[in-house]
């Protein structure tokens, strides 16, 4: 995460360009005084002129939702706002600094899913969701339906639950989505999972908060009759 200054362009702006022309630290060629790029100095520069004169914000201008997470130094990870996902997402991390006269200036980069944590599911809209994820759109998310980038759990009385009904969990998932009815969630780190046994559906009740451990349980479970519901870690 790097610092990006300007003499009168916002870093928010500055965040959102680089973001939205995937362009890395290499290209801006960052140094003390700020950009080292004389060609991106004078895009910027221009862009941000026409984004003033059109009395646009920045959701319209760049569009796509402009999402604002808090920085948290300590993880070097974001908390995104629990705010519905409603278009094509641009996420940035925003982190204050304070100067020697004990002001604050606000500086924002762009951020990437390893990046970020929720602690509630965040609600969202399929398409525009796809979208920023960069992968196929099926017709219906479903359980019969669901691609291999994706894990998908249900959401049921606030709980986010993997069992039978639901695909395999995989480690290559580029994102975990929960879904109850027609509503659908994105479900980020710090979100508590619970996963029940699948060997024998209505039978044993065994729910895990680790996949792992259910993995290791399901190997050995011989229950054939219905058991009490137990949590274990």
């Amino acid at each position: 995460m790097f610092r990006i200054k300007h003499d009168y362009v916002e870093s928010k702006f500055i965040a959102c360009i680089l973001e939205t022309y995937s362009l890395s630290q290499e290209h801006v060629q960052l140094s003390d005084s700020g950009i080292g790029n004389p060609v991106l100095v004078k895009f910027i520069e221009g862009c941000y002129r026409q984004f003033l004169q059109s009395d646009q914000d920045y959701n319209f201008w760049f569009d796509r939702q402009i999402i604002e997470c808090s920085y948290s130094p300590g993880t070097n990870r974001s908390k995104v706002p629990d705010d519905k996902i409603e278009s094509q997402p641009l996420f940035l991390a925003k982190r204050t600094f304070k100067r020697k006269q004990k002001s604050e200036v606000q500086y924002f980069y762009p951020i990437s899913g390893s990046h970020m944590y929720s602690i509630k599911p965040i609600s969202i809209e399929l398409d525009p969701f796809f979208e920023f994820l960069k992968i196929d759109i099926p017709s219906d998310l479903s359980t019969e339906n669901c691609p291999s980038s994706i894990n998908l759990y249900k959401y049921s009385n606030g709980s986010i639950i993997n069992d039978h009904t639901c695909p395999g969990i995989s480690d290559s998932a580029i994102a975990d989505i929960a879904y109850e009815n027609d509503k659908y969630y994105w479900v980020l780190g710090q979100v508590k999972k619970i996963f029940k046994c699948t060997k024998f559906p209505g039978q044993c009740a065994m729910t895990f908060l680790k996949k792992l451990n259910r993995d290791r349980h399901e190997s050995t479970c011989r229950i054939h009759t219905k058991v009490t519901s137990k949590m274990v870690n």
